[in-house]
């Protein structure tokens, strides 16, 4: 670990990057780890919680805690490293509600950043053997989209950025994904969801948009207009992302 932030601490130094960002599991966060952590440039630290829900854990065999999550955050916050918690929704024994749960309680744990993944089940894995055998049953990929927009609304609200939905395309995950959600536009559909979730509660009104956010504000193959039937599309290229009735929804 210290080979690894000697050598990113070089670039830090030439001020070729300003800070060192890592990833870990919330029960390798401990005191004496960050004292370490602190003799470098790090500045933020993303912790892979994936749920706040004891049940959803240990169903989905992570290995860490509710508290384990909690008191990491603590730890995190006291130092003054910038705290990303990252959310995966769709594991075992996962719903709508757990997850708008889990999400409220990032906030309340001080996270600054978030990353919203979608369960993907992949060959040769323990959950594609439960897939298989009827042990674990994906949620309808309709209601994960739901799911997940509802979630960014919660983040954005309050202050939360998120900094990724869905994963990283790669032909190897591709060639092994056999269930779950996994889709290569998954980012896209979800914040055309933000903004029909936020329209479908409005009721009726105005939706401004900047232009460069159209494909985002319409839907895949307009899939959203039918749901815009009493709102006014106006695009304005003052705003900085997506309002409706005034409120901003959505900006990236």
């Amino acid at each position: 670990m210290c080979e690894y932030l000697t050598l990113a601490e070089k670039y830090v130094d030439n001020k070729k990057i300003t800070g060192i960002r890592l990833s870990t599991r919330p029960d390798y966060i401990t005191e004496e780890i960050l004292d370490i952590l602190g003799k470098y440039s790090v500045t933020n630290i993303e912790l892979g919680a994936q749920s706040l829900d004891g049940e959803v854990l240990k169903r989905a065999n992570r290995g860490h805690s509710v508290f384990d999550v909690e008191n990491a955050a603590r730890l995190i916050n006291a130092r003054g490293i910038t705290l990303g918690l990252q959310m995966m929704i769709g594991l075992p024994k996962d719903n709508y509600e757990k997850s708008i749960k889990t999400a409220k309680r990032f906030v309340e744990l001080g996270a600054k950043e978030t990353r919203i993944y979608p369960t993907v089940v992949l060959k040769g894995t323990r959950l594609a053997k439960m897939l298989e055998e009827g042990d674990y049953v994906p949620e309808a990929f309709e209601q994960i989209i739901d799911t997940a927009a509802d979630c960014f609304s919660i983040f954005f609200e309050n202050g939360v950025k998120v900094l990724r939905i869905g994963l990283q395309n790669s032909k190897e995950l591709k060639e092994n994904a056999v269930g779950g959600f996994y889709h290569e536009a998954l980012g896209e559909k979800v914040y055309s969801r933000v903004i029909r979730r936020n329209a479908q509660r409005a009721g009726e009104g105005t939706i401004s948009y900047n232009s460069r956010f159209l494909s985002k504000v319409t839907g895949q193959k307009k899939e959203n207009m039918p749901y815009f039937e009493n709102f006014t599309l106006c695009p304005d290229d003052s705003l900085t992302g997506v309002t409706v009735n005034g409120k901003y929804v959505l900006t990236i």
